[in-house]
């Protein structure tokens, strides 16, 4: 009951690591950036009358800020995705990442664990909500501390990506070519970042379910 207990209140919880991390972090960095490109006069705001009121509003506005970065990330990688494949997608296809057998027994491993067949001919939009009953499973078994570690650098990294493509921007349109490339460059950095974290989210979404038990097994 204790266990059961935490793990509600945990799910319960306002905030939670991604939203501090891929949030409020990539919001807090646009806000910092615009800031320092357009030098808004602070001189009024002295660091010893900083107030939690202050910081409240700060943070207050770095979500903001953070979320509406995340729209646009989102159309960003979709298209991109759509464009290179997902890797969720990929991996389950053979030379996509897995070996052979791991490939083959995804098939009869959704069966065992949730219940139904999926068509061999099954398109990827057919696959999308499945990928998605697949990482449900894995949170309800409390099989996902590894998945939501990934997850929180591929947000950050896909948000962070898309601040400095704005900031770039920005730097352009005020001809400081040097700070434009210099958000290019670490844009790029992050880019490959979010990729690599997309991966290995995949990876390890995939591995860890076929090594789980059907209910009547994990129960006993």
């Amino acid at each position: 009951m204790a266990e059961k207990s935490a793990e509600k209140a945990s799910d319960e919880r306002l905030l939670d690591r991604y939203d501090i991390i891929a949030v409020a972090v990539p919001g807090a960095s646009l806000l910092f950036g615009l800031w320092f490109l357009f030098r808004f006069d602070v001189s009024w705001l002295k660091l010893d009358q900083v107030s939690l009121g202050t910081l409240g509003l700060f943070t207050i506005g770095s979500f903001c800020a953070g979320h509406i970065v995340q729209a646009v990330a989102n159309l960003g990688v979709d298209v991109a995705w759509a464009i290179s494949g997902r890797p969720t997608e990929k991996l389950r296809k053979q030379g996509g990442g897995l070996v052979d057998p791991q490939v083959a027994n995804i098939g009869p491993q959704i069966k065992s664990i949730l219940g139904y067949n999926v068509a061999a001919d099954a398109s990827e939009a057919q696959w999308k909500p499945i990928t998605a009953h697949v990482a449900a499973a894995l949170y309800s078994r409390g099989k996902s501390a590894t998945l939501e570690k990934y997850n929180a650098v591929y947000g950050l990294s896909r948000g962070l990506t898309t601040t400095l493509v704005a900031l770039c921007i920005v730097a352009l349109v005020q001809q400081k070519w040097y700070l434009a490339v210099a958000a290019a460059a670490l844009g790029i950095v992050t880019l490959l970042r979010m990729r690599r974290f997309g991966w290995y989210y995949a990876r390890e979404l995939w591995l860890q379910f076929l090594l789980l038990q059907p209910p009547d097994q994990a129960d006993a």
